[in-house]
């Protein structure tokens, strides 16, 4: 299974829910100021209230990536008082409106996926990592480094949540930030050619 603790004071039940259809997925959801032990996998965090998170709990994050795991910052309005510090790979200011989002990798993580533009974003500036999608004044809405994602959709203000493909996506995004290879992935068919960078016992 994939660990995957979400950290939220007010739950959006599309992304919990799109995270806990996952067959692999064990979910765990925690409202700050709640203590959080164990390890996890993935940490989530998303509408987070800046008065109430705990640095123990924005320290769990750097936590799980040292030890291997994964992190997702959603953005939101007043995300600058919560903290994130280098965890994020993008500084964020002023909110902005309007403005479409462009798909700037071939990352596939976004493949097949068209972004609805949203109603409001955070205007920001990639620090560290690669930016896959921009919106059309340039400020990274997902950006990735190492294994941490920036979802930079204001989830009120983002009609993404109603694709078809929203599931797909963070699918997509646990086993990556987990590193974990999908089964299709790890099961070749007979006839199909495998290359290699260096040569390899097979």
């Amino acid at each position: 299974s994939i660990d995957v603790l979400l950290v939220t004071n007010d739950e959006n039940t599309y992304l919990s829910t799109a995270l806990s259809v996952i067959n692999e997925v064990d979910l765990t959801v925690k409202n700050p100021p709640a203590s959080i032990p164990g390890s996890y996998d993935i940490v989530v965090y998303s509408n987070v209230n800046p008065d109430r998170i705990l640095q123990g709990t924005v320290q769990k994050g750097r936590d799980t990536v040292e030890n291997g795991g994964g992190v997702v910052i959603q953005a939101q309005e007043d995300m600058s008082r919560v903290g994130y510090g280098d965890l994020l790979p993008v500084s964020t200011s002023a909110t902005q409106s309007g403005g479409s989002v462009r798909v700037v990798s071939d990352d596939p993580l976004v493949e097949g996926i068209d972004f609805s533009s949203p109603d409001q974003y955070l205007k920001a500036s990639l620090e560290d990592g690669t930016a896959i999608a921009n919106t059309s004044d340039g400020s990274p809405i997902l950006a990735v480094s190492g294994r941490t994602l920036y979802y930079g959709f204001i989830e009120e203000s983002s009609e993404f949540k109603f694709n078809y493909l929203y599931p797909v996506f963070w699918k997509r995004a646990v086993y990556r930030l987990s590193g974990r290879e999908r089964l299709s992935s790890m099961n070749v068919e007979t006839g199909d050619s495998l290359t290699f960078s260096n040569t390899q016992t097979v």
